[in-house]
């Protein structure tokens, strides 16, 4: 118990401010002197080799003290302090300190023209991480925040899943491509399947004000051509809209477009099918230095829909992307249309949304209306697994998948003849994860299903 003790301290120390002077670290911040004994070292990134860069402010009174030398040594019990690492202050008192060393305590001392002027210990510094210290003359040290040395990681074509990733993807493009015409081998990365730039249906295109394709990473066979009048099944002229939304400076287009993962019309064929599923493309402007022209630089992904579950994965961004777009339940009106819409991105065939109560009661059915109001609460399948009472639990505890029996409306299953009412039933999982009421607080399920051995072949 005691160790436990131990450990929940020292992760709470971590995120707080650390006050630090002559005696071991304290969490004056919520109200306790209880002292930490232990360093950090199980808590750091294990990077042996990383140096801890320390940003020192050193002041008195709160008057920044420049021209001072900061010295850090580690802390080691029994050992006189070795003072290896050193900065000297600036104007506003402040110096940056490279330390190569593990993690642990330090100590630390300021000196001005050959006097010591301020000590501190127990200062805990991480290798890989760059800390931001107060030393106040006269006070405790403060330790004001600790950052990652590491380099940010780079946003690729598959980390594209939503709008916010596929903005930041195309703008990352546009940073690292600077200006258009590109380079020979910026084009050549841009076209590279399974590099940064290209994944799949994730890629780049450029386009002119005229609607003329320059560039397009994965058919080259479309440069040179007008697409200024291109429109989806719905009218929508999505060509003009990314020019239009480029030359605003940047924007989301919304459209239906050929996805070659899926079959949309059930012709067996993957590519070219008229119907198209959502697409979401975001563009920019790009500009050629040389001549001060504008083009639109662009990409775009396709958000999960109900055609497209096929697997766990699939079925958890499609109930986790029903969540974003609706935001709350209940739904308004346009949204329960939307999500009853057969062959639209919400219902396709046996995979469809679901909404129950805590209670086990049926709220929203896209599939049968018929069951809204229904308490299901001990519905079993018949391997007595009561389901309905799982899914509750599943997203009562934040999401989770529950593998159950059910009947599949597509297979006669008992081979009597009728596709419905089978009470053998099918293999399925569903994903359940909380909706919440924004104007209650109370808590829905927002669920759906699908049944791997038909899905997967």
């Amino acid at each position: 118990m005691r160790h436990i003790r131990s450990i929940a301290v020292i992760a709470l120390a971590t995120g707080l401010m650390w006050n630090c002077g002559g005696e071991r670290v304290t969490q004056s911040e919520v109200g306790t002197e209880e002292q930490v004994a232990h360093p950090l070292s199980k808590l750091a990134v294990a990077h042996h080799k990383a140096q801890a860069v320390v940003m020192v402010t050193l002041h008195s009174d709160g008057a920044p003290v420049s021209g001072a030398t900061v010295e850090f040594s580690r802390s080691i019990a029994g050992q006189a302090p070795d003072y290896q690492w050193s900065g000297t202050t600036d104007d506003k008192g402040q110096t940056l300190v490279e330390i190569a060393s593990g993690n642990g305590y330090y100590q630390a001392r300021a000196s001005q023209d050959g006097s010591v002027i301020g000590t501190w210990s127990s200062i805990p510094i991480n290798a890989g991480y760059k800390v931001i210290l107060y030393l106040p003359i006269g006070g405790k040290a403060q330790v004001k925040g600790s950052y990652s040395l590491e380099p940010a990681k780079q946003i690729t074509a598959k980390d594209v899943v939503d709008k916010k990733t596929l903005k930041a993807f195309v703008e990352a493009a546009k940073e690292y491509a600077k200006s258009y015409p590109f380079p020979e081998d910026i084009e050549a990365e841009f076209r590279q399947e399974e590099g940064r730039w290209k994944h799949e249906s994730i890629y780049l295109v450029l386009g002119n004000s005229d609607g003329v394709i320059l560039f397009h990473a994965a058919n080259p066979a479309l440069e040179g051509q007008n697409l200024i009048d291109l429109e989806d099944p719905n009218g929508v002229k999505y060509t003009q809209e990314l020019i239009d939304a480029s030359a605003a400076g940047g924007g989301f287009v919304e459209y239906y477009f050929d996805n070659p993962a899926i079959d949309e019309n059930g012709d067996g064929e993957l590519v070219g099918d008229p119907i198209g599923s959502p697409k979401i493309s975001y563009a920019i402007p790009i500009t050629d230095p040389e001549t001060g022209m504008e083009f639109t630089l662009l990409s775009g992904f396709y958000p999960v829909t109900a055609r497209a579950v096929v697997d766990k994965e699939a079925l958890k961004a499609f109930v986790g992307s029903a969540k974003e777009y609706a935001q709350s339940f209940p739904f308004s009106e346009d949204i329960a249309e939307e999500f009853r819409q057969e062959g639209g991105r919400w219902k396709h065939e046996s995979i469809y949304l679901a909404v129950l109560n805590s209670d086990g009661v049926i709220v929203f059915h896209a599939a049968n209306a018929d069951l809204e109001g229904q308490n299901l609460f001990n519905s079993e399948d018949p391997n007595g697994v009561k389901y309905v009472q799982e899914l509750i639990a599943a997203s009562a505890a934040g999401g989770g998948f529950v593998a159950y029996y059910f009947d599949n409306p597509a297979i006669d299953e008992n081979g009597d003849g009728e596709l419905v009412g089978d009470p053998i039933g099918s293999p399925k999982i569903s994903y359940a994860i909380p909706i919440t009421d924004s104007q209650t607080g109370m808590e829905f399920t927002l669920l759906s299903g699908f049944y791997p051995q038909v899905q997967d072949g």
